[in-house]
C-alpha cells in the first residue's frame, strides 16, 4: 500500500463520514448495502460515534465547518425529543432500541457532545445534556438500583458510565460525581482479574470503563490510576 497509506485510508474515512450526511435531515445515515446494512433506522449509538468522529477530527484540523455538522446533529436530536420536567425524552418513533444499547442509547449521545460543548461553550449542548442526565439518574428510569447494580448488557452500560462521569466532572457536580464511582465500581466487578470483559464484549467496553476511570482519578479518587496502569498494561 506504500508509505502513506494510513493518511489513505483516513482521508477516506473523513469522506465517507461527511458523505453518510445525505438525509438533509441533520443526521449520519448509512447507505444500503444488500445482505449488510438494510435496516436504516435512526441508531443513537451511531450517532454518538458520528459526533465524536466530528470532535476529534476538529481537534485535529480546526475546520469550523466541521462545528457546524456536529450543530446540526444537536439540533436533529432536539427534534427527535423533547422536555419533560427537566428531563429529555425521545420519541421511540424516530429511532430503534439497539439491543446492546437499548434504553440507555441516549445517554451515550452525552459524552461526545459534553467535549463539543468544552471547545465552543454552546449552551444548547449543556442543556441537551443535562436533561439526558436528569432522565437517566431520575430513580423511575430504573437504570441502576439502590445498590448501584444495573441491569442489561455491560457494553451499553459502560458507555452510559463514561458519559455520565464526564458530565459530572465537566459542571463539577461532587454529588454525581461520588455516584459515578459507585457506578464504576460495580461495572468493574463485572470483569476479569486482570481488567479484560467478557468476551462476549469488545474492546470499545474497556475504552469506556477506563475513560471513566481517568476522570475520576483527575477528580480525586486517585486509586484508579492503578486500575487504569493495569488494564492499559494488560489490553
Amino acid at each position: 500500500l506504500g508509505p502513506n497509506s494510513a493518511q489513505a485510508v483516513e482521508i477516506g474515512q473523513r469522506k465517507l463520514t461527511l458523505a453518510a450526511f445525505h438525509g438533509l435531515d441533520g443526521f449520519a445515515h448509512r447507505t444500503f448495502a444488500h445482505g449488510w446494512s438494510e435496516d436504516l433506522r435512526l441508531i443513537l449509538w451511531e450517532q454518538a460515534r458520528v459526533l465524536f468522529t466530528l470532535v476529534a477530527w476538529f481537534m485535529e484540523s480546526q475546520e469550523e465547518r466541521l462545528l457546524s455538522y456536529v450543530r446540526a446533529m444537536l439540533k436533529a436530536l432536539e427534534g427527535i425529543s423533547s422536555v419533560e420536567d427537566g428531563r429529555r425524552v425521545f420519541d421511540e418513533r424516530y429511532w430503534v432500541q439497539e439491543t446492546v444499547f437499548g434504553d440507555v442509547g441516549p445517554i451515550v449521545l452525552v459524552e461526545p457532545l459534553m467535549k463539543y460543548y468544552g471547545l465552543t461553550g454552546d449552551t444548547d449542548a449543556l442543556n441537551f445534556c443535562e436533561g439526558i442526565i436528569k432522565w437517566s439518574m431520575d430513580p423511575d428510569t430504573n437504570f441502576i438500583d439502590g445498590d448501584y447494580r444495573f441491569s442489561g448488557w455491560l457494553r451499553g452500560l459502560a458507555a452510559a458510565i463514561s458519559a455520565i462521569t464526564r458530565f459530572a466532572a465537566a459542571t463539577s457536580d461532587d454529588k454525581l460525581l461520588s455516584r459515578c464511582e459507585l457506578m464504576v465500581r460495580s461495572a468493574t466487578k463485572l470483569t476479569t482479574s486482570y481488567g479484560a470483559t467478557p468476551d462476549t464484549e469488545p474492546c470499545c467496553t474497556n475504552r469506556e470503563l477506563t475513560a471513566a476511570a481517568v476522570v475520576l482519578a483527575r477528580e480525586g479518587h486517585t486509586h484508579y490510576w492503578d486500575d487504569v496502569e493495569r488494564w492499559f498494561r494488560n489490553q
